[in-house]
């Protein structure tokens, strides 16, 4: 298939839920659309599965306590342009607070110039009705941000009370929701978009068939017939889930199914899924990876590796989804790390064939002691030894903590009449605490705390090395024009809250990659700029030649901060490593963070 065939060999799904309180299951309403047969050219010479596609999502809805009034369908002819937006419009109407509701696209999709600068890749994705035409002003087209505003309409519709669920099968998929007209990426120093939303709207969460630069394929499921491989999953993944399964869990059985027909089609999903199908709100789970890939019945490949502090050796568990407490669970099955497969991959031998090879969507937890983190050489001075011997056993958890002699520390920890104080040998006091004032929990509490930010930060701090072929840059400048390359220390003064920082990427090497932006703050915290919230690693990438577009950022603290880029050849989650509290201290050598960039605010 040469590659503009494989352009538009591929469809749009997308499907919609929201909820009332999720638990009420009688308020329920689903718009189906489906195009299979087209008017013009190039796609009516390539007709999809749309009615079969339409035809086992309703019966899956149907299954899932849909009535058959509660569902509306929309096929090939009568799904133009027009039709969908009248069509739209009026489910919209017929909305109420607390109501469920499904939305559901199944056509052909395309990348088209991006018209208002909203898109990182400079592309809108855009769904095809039965009438839209390839042209120098390709009419008749739903781009993401007219599709994103229905979506929002629908938010609004249903409120604060109600839950909006997105499937989005399309080729270049990935941000498939992400139109808004801003004239540069603007976050804030914690990495929120500086961009108003309804509070009454309705949450949501989205999954995507691919990521923005894939295609998206139909597949044979049986009988000779084809459906789009996103769709197909993820009825499979209904079919499979459990009564108390989460959307999280659905969304990756979906991914599983997906991967064990193709590794060239990635799912991507963003936002709240940790609700019961249909159900209410849950906490978020520990921190675990999944079953990306298997080598044979004894070895997997999983999505964690050295940038998430896991080592060779290291002792993984398998769970089945949605296990929150493993003390009351016993693990399916049992492995260790034998090797890296690049810096957020890795690979686990165990030592009988896997339980089911059916079920890799089981969620994988680090036993106990198996991340390594990077060291906390520490001093104690000062202080009676009473006192010593509450603290000092107290800091025994941390992982990578051990009390050295003063020369060989890096941290020192000094009590002097009813001050404790922490202070690093190059940066002086980073906090003191009145012993008096404080509970002695509270204050062993804010200790280890302190201690854990400052091991991450320091340890994203001293990153510099990383693979030479990967020539990637930070541009910056307080205002939009004149950027200049930076690393190291820049003597720019700007207001909190006040000014801003425009910076970009640029990519000088010969491979695409994916950026990521952190900040780091007098107080060790660390903060994901870029992904800002609500958009995912795989939107920021920038292929060889080429630069980003501006991002502008502002801060909210005052003090010396410490921006660091970091670029790989595949997305990372920073979030997730972060999260993990244990960081290896061997940098690997296929993530590189060439900027370290440091302002006083």
């Amino acid at each position: 298939m040469n590659r503009h065939a494989l352009t538009f060999f591929c469809c749009l799904a997308l499907t919609v839920f929201s909820t009332e309180r999720a638990w009420c299951t009688d308020k329920r309403k689903a718009l189906l659309i489906g195009i299979g047969e087209y008017r013009n050219a190039p796609w009516a010479e390539n007709p999809l599965q749309a009615s079969y596609g339409l035809d086992l999502m309703t019966n899956t809805l149907l299954g899932a306590g849909f009535s058959t009034s509660d569902l509306r369908v929309l096929r090939d002819g009568d799904a133009t342009f027009r039709d969908i937006e009248r069509v739209v419009h009026g489910f919209v109407e017929t909305l109420e607070p607390g109501m469920q509701v499904m939305l559901y696209l199944y056509g052909h999709g395309v990348h088209v110039a991006d018209d208002n600068g909203d898109e990182e890749d400079g592309q809108d994705e855009a769904f095809v009705p039965f009438d839209g035409q390839w042209d120098s002003r390709h009419r008749h087209l739903i781009r993401d941000d007219l599709l994103g505003q229905w979506v929002e309409a629908m938010r609004r519709k249903v409120g604060a009370e109600g839950f909006v669920l997105v499937l989005l099968d399309a080729c270049h998929s990935g941000s498939g929701l992400r139109g808004r007209e801003v004239e540069a990426a603007d976050v804030s120093r914690s990495g929120l978009l500086v961009q108003e939303h309804d509070p009454e709207a309705a949450p949501m969460a989205v999954l995507y068939s691919s990521l923005p630069h894939q295609p998206s394929i139909e597949i044979r499921v049986g009988n000779g017939r084809k459906c789009a491989l996103m769709t197909w999953s993820f009825i499979r993944a209904m079919q499979e889930s459990g009564p108390k399964s989460t959307w999280r869990a659905v969304f990756e059985l979906t991914a599983s199914n997906m991967s064990s027909k193709t590794r060239k089609q990635i799912a991507v999903w963003e936002g709240e899924t940790d609700r019961l199908v249909f159900g209410p709100k849950l906490k978020s789970p520990p921190p675990y990876f999944r079953i990306i890939g298997f080598i044979d019945s004894q070895t997997v490949i999983i999505d964690g590796g050295r940038l998430h502090g896991l080592a060779v050796g290291s002792t993984m568990h398998f769970y089945p989804p949605d296990t929150r407490d493993t003390l009351r669970v016993a693990p399916r099955a049992i492995g260790r790390i034998s090797s890296y497969c690049g810096i957020v991959e890795s690979m686990v031998e165990l030592p009988k064939p896997f339980p089911d090879p059916a079920q890799s969507a089981l969620w994988v937890f680090p036993g106990a002691g198996s991340l390594a983190a990077y060291p906390v050489p520490m001093y104690f001075s000062g202080g009676d030894l009473e006192f010593r011997s509450i603290v000092v056993p107290s800091t025994e958890g941390i992982s990578g903590l051990s009390w050295k002699d003063s020369i060989e520390a890096h941290l020192f920890l000094e009590q002097e009449k009813d001050v404790l104080r922490l202070y690093d040998r190059v940066r002086g006091t980073l906090m003191q605490w009145s012993v008096r004032k404080y509970r002695e929990e509270d204050l062993i509490r804010s200790l280890r705390e302190r201690i854990f930010r400052w091991q991450i930060a320091r340890f994203l701090t001293s990153w510099e090395n990383g693979d030479a072929s990967m020539q990637v840059s930070l541009l910056a400048s307080k205002g939009k024009d004149d950027m200049v390359e930076v690393n190291g220390f820049a003597d720019w003064t700007l207001g909190k809250e006040k000014d801003f920082l425009y910076v970009k990427v640029r990519n000088m090497g010969p491979k695409p990659v994916y950026y990521t932006l952190l900040d780091i703050d007098p107080e060790d915290e660390v903060r994901v700029l870029i992904p800002d919230s609500g958009r995912m690693p795989e939107e920021f990438r920038v292929l060889p030649g080429a630069e980003s577009r501006t991002h502008r950022i502002r801060f909210d603290k005052s003090g010396r901060q410490v921006l660091k880029l970091m670029a790989s050849v595949t997305p990372v989650r920073m979030e997730s490593s972060i999260r993990l509290r244990g960081i290896s201290g061997d940098l690997p050598k296929d993530l590189k963070a060439p900027t370290d960039l440091l302002l006083r605010l």
